[in-house]
């Protein structure tokens, strides 16, 4: 049985890279040897299930340093200058001087004929020299195309096979980069949840999840949810999800006293939670193919999202199984908001459509395409 040795970024916390990625070797644990290697250091309970049969491997690379990002601006929003420093020099140690001996260590665990797949910019930046290295990009073109790709790509071994998320992701660039034809593909991510429809309603409820971070910009949800509560509108509001933006959304809600917001600091969402909803509410500023969308829909649950462009329209089917409101204005999604709940028809009509939609995310369906892809 051939061999797929798998990089991300950590097996502590949920990511949604990473939880496509563990969906994504479940699944081929009926075809191939899986040897997932973490970059980051396993130091807590892991928090994924994976298949028994995968063979578990650790870079030990400090967490702080893999989430490089968030740890620097936690550090600047404390005032701890000195500890960005520190970890500068750590991201250059790493990254620069340990890089090739991290890569050989890796080679070292794999046969000739073996495939090495990075699913994260540090985790391809690790591919050792093997003909069968594929990237799984899993952010957009414009990301693509930024400063710090450009770098990763001089630095990394050149993959066999760039693996997009979707089809638009993979037209932009190519439109850019010709040369890449014939070493390009796209393969949509495999939702966690098999479809399951459901025309129950459930007294208006709304439900967002995801971190609460700029990106996914919670507090824009709670400007909805104030709208709405000043409206006396009947309805109650569940949101999922872990970031630094927690105390200011607490803050917020106490403020104006929204006793219809539950504001629940974990990051597992099960398929009840999404089953038990009317609307998924999605407020993010940029995307590159959310998996929580397919999920909602995967329980016959519609959204109401921010235009943040790119896949968009790939995620949702405009009018069908969602709707996209090209506004940044809250009045406007409250309106359309109190339309969709007040009109019970179109919404279990919608539901319908969600529930069919999902379908195409399906595991079944996605690790075909990756067998295929190897093959």
């Amino acid at each position: 049985m051939k061999k797929i040795f798998w990089g991300i970024q950590s097996l502590v916390g949920i990511g949604g890279t990473e939880t496509v990625s563990i969906k994504l070797m479940n699944l081929l644990s009926d075809y191939y040897e899986i040897h997932l290697i973490s970059t980051a250091k396993i130091d807590e309970k892991i928090s994924y299930k994976l298949d028994k049969r995968i063979v578990i491997h650790s870079l030990n690379i400090p967490l702080e340093v893999i989430r490089f990002d968030e740890t620097f601006l936690k550090n600047n929003k404390d005032h701890k200058f000195f500890k960005n420093i520190a970890l500068i020099h750590k991201v250059i140690k790493y990254f620069i001087f340990k890089r090739n001996k991290i890569r050989k260590s890796i080679k070292n665990m794999m046969d000739v004929d073996s495939f090495y797949i990075g699913s994260a910019i540090d985790s391809y930046m690790y591919a050792p020299k093997i003909k069968n290295v594929f990237y799984h990009f899993h952010f957009d073109a414009k990301r693509y195309f930024g400063f710090i790709n450009k770098v990763v790509f001089k630095l990394s071994t050149k993959p066999r096979k760039i693996i997009f998320l979707a089809k638009s992701i993979e037209e932009e660039v190519l439109k850019k980069r010709k040369k890449l034809i014939n070493k390009t593909t796209y393969i949509y991510n495999p939702i966690r949840f098999s479809s399951v429809y459901s025309n129950e309603y459930h007294n208006n409820s709304l439900i967002f999840v995801g971190r609460f971070s700029e990106q996914k910009n919670p507090l824009f949800a709670l400007k909805i949810a104030k709208i709405l509560h000043d409206k006396d509108f009947n309805f109650n509001f569940k949101m999922y999800g872990e970031g630094h933006y927690l105390d200011e959304m607490n803050k917020f809600k106490d403020d104006y006293n929204l006793t219809e917001v539950k504001i629940i600091n974990h990051h597992v969402v099960s398929q009840n939670d999404y089953l038990n909803s009317d609307l998924l509410v999605f407020t993010s500023i940029y995307e590159d193919f959310p998996l929580v969308i397919g999920e909602a829909n995967s329980a016959s649950l519609p959204v109401i999202s921010t235009n943040w462009h790119g896949t968009i329209n790939e995620s949702i089917d405009n009018g069908k199984s969602g709707w996209i409101i090209d506004s940044n204005d809250p009045n406007v999604f409250v309106d359309m908001i109190i339309r969709i709940l007040n009109n019970k028809y179109k919404l279990i009509e919608t539901k319908k459509n969600a529930y069919e939609f999902s379908k195409r995310l399906d595991g079944k369906n996605i690790v075909i395409k990756w067998v295929d892809l190897l093959k």
